[in-house]
């Protein structure tokens, strides 16, 4: 049997995820000196000021194996941490009309490693474990698929939510 690492939801639960359909998504931020696509957090923040932090959670498998499963807590834009300059990706016209959650198998793990945020026109961004550990990478509409620890043609897409 395999064993699940499913997306940690910290400060909400998955109720509060769906919750978010129909919120306009105002940008995305990380780390001045890092990439979107390899950072150690990534901050999604949403017009009246509910802000996501996505961080890749390492977990170390009983082979010795590390791998990481998506990490989402949930603040107020205001609580964000004011300790290093941000990159920031302003989005326009993004109103959330679902998301799907990808799921990958490796050692015997099911790992919920990528998020897919939809609008109503059916772009996307697309949240995935790096292969650094302990990182996350995003990939908007139109990119090339991000570097991420697994073969993404291998995800698994489930649980899809729409309003």
């Amino acid at each position: 049997m395999n064993a699940h690492l499913s997306i940690d939801l910290v400060n909400f639960d998955r109720a509060g995820l769906g919750g978010t359909i129909g919120k306009t998504l105002k940008c995305v931020s990380w780390p001045e000196r890092q990439a979107s696509e390899c950072t150690w957090q990534l901050e999604i923040i949403w017009e009246g000021g509910t802000a996501w932090t996505v961080r890749s959670k390492p977990t170390m498998t009983e082979s010795g194996h590390e791998m990481g499963a998506l990490q989402i807590e949930e603040s107020h834009e205001s609580s964000l941490s004011p300790d290093f300059i941000r990159a920031i990706m302003p989005i326009d016209d993004f109103v959330l009309a679902g998301y799907r959650i990808a799921s990958a198998l490796e050692n015997n793990v099911i790992l919920d490693c990528a998020i897919s945020l939809i609008d109503g026109g059916g772009r996307e961004l697309v949240i995935s474990t790096a292969p650094a550990s302990g990182a996350v990478s995003l990939c908007r509409w139109g990119e090339p698929r991000p570097k991420t620890e697994f073969d993404p043609s291998s995800f698994v897409w489930g649980l899809e939510v729409t309003k």
